[in-house]
């Protein structure tokens, strides 16, 4: 908030004289409602956002205690939250720990479509293992490896 305060008291200096802040005052004026406009869709957007969070954080509390209702959670969020890089690693690695590893193997690999980091390699190497998939573990493993700086 301060930054807006330092900002326009800038403009206010800049534009001192009277006949810039007439033109200012009537462009504001004449763009009122679309400015209101786009302050509403904005909020909106940002709600569902928000929301969606809200959800991910309740489904992620409750999956060590009530698997079902979770999992129920993750997989309406998952329509709006598919290309969330984070959503889909801890979806995966959830799926993982709950035993679900055929399942966790589809939402590791989506999230490798948006950022491969070292912890979602060591989780894919956890998985493949799991599933009897030795060389795509070990693939995995040393892919994660070679992202950690040498300390030699």
């Amino acid at each position: 908030p301060q930054t807006w305060v330092m900002i326009s008291l800038a403009f206010l200096l800049i534009f001192s004289n009277s006949i810039y802040i007439q033109i200012i005052y009537n462009t504001i004026k004449r763009l009122k409602w679309l400015i209101v406009f786009l302050l509403i869709l904005c909020s909106c957007l940002l709600s569902n956002k928000v929301s969606s969070q809200l959800a991910w954080r309740k489904a992620s509390d409750m999956i060590h205690y009530n698997s079902t209702k979770a999992t129920a959670i993750y997989s309406e969020l998952f329509n709006s939250m598919d290309n969330d890089y984070a959503f889909l690693y801890n979806y995966g690695s959830e799926l993982y720990f709950n035993g679900e590893c055929r399942l966790a193997e589809q939402f590791a690999e989506k999230a490798t479509h948006y950022i491969s980091d070292y912890n979602l390699q060591l989780l894919l190497g956890d998985i493949y293992g799991s599933l009897g998939k030795y060389q795509d573990a070990i693939n995995a493993y040393q892919i994660a490896s070679n992202m950690c700086p040498s300390r030699s």
